[in-house]
């Protein structure tokens, strides 16, 4: 089939300095991840103005991401290892900067709060899971393969806003 990809093709990683990331080699990639999922949360205002005869009128007005991933606890990978240490951690140091890498050269990145709800357990017979959640924190920036930016700037709002139909 064209235009589809196997989910195992989609790369995670994430910056082991936190949100002082200066370059690639800051960021690491989180092996041992089994399963993801990406998560919209919309801010949704709705007003019932009269002249619109009773019909709701909808505006969404904000917007965050989660990124969450779960998979197996790999001692000695780098990017598992920094978030497995974020599970004690509160503060500006369960902060950090996510990169996920789609096959066909898409990219996004955002700067996000590290929220580890596993690390470790299992029965006898397991292998150790991790499991988080990459919350964002502010604007994540999406780019294309072309280059191309899909991420509104704020500087592209302003104006006025027409919420009276």
């Amino acid at each position: 089939m064209v235009n589809v990809y196997p989910v195992k093709d989609v790369q995670f990683k994430v910056s082991t300095v936190g949100r002082l990331a200066v370059n690639e080699d800051d960021h690491q990639t989180i092996r041992g991840m089994e399963n993801f999922s990406i998560s919209f949360d919309n801010g949704i205002e709705e007003w019932k103005p009269l002249d619109a005869m009773g019909w709701s009128r909808r505006m969404m007005t904000a917007k965050s991401m989660t990124v969450g991933l779960s998979g197996k606890r790999v001692v000695n990978c780098p990017g598992n290892d920094y978030i497995a240490g974020l599970a004690y951690q509160n503060g500006n140091l369960a902060e950090s900067n996510l990169w996920v890498i789609f096959p066909n050269g898409d990219q996004m990145t955002m700067d996000c709060v590290i929220n580890v709800t596993a690390c470790g357990g299992g029965s006898s017979t397991d292998i150790a899971v991790l499991e988080f959640e990459c919350l964002s924190d502010g604007i994540p920036l999406y780019m294309r393969n072309s280059g191309d930016v899909l991420t509104p700037s704020p500087t592209l709002f302003g104006g006025d806003v027409n919420v009276s139909n």
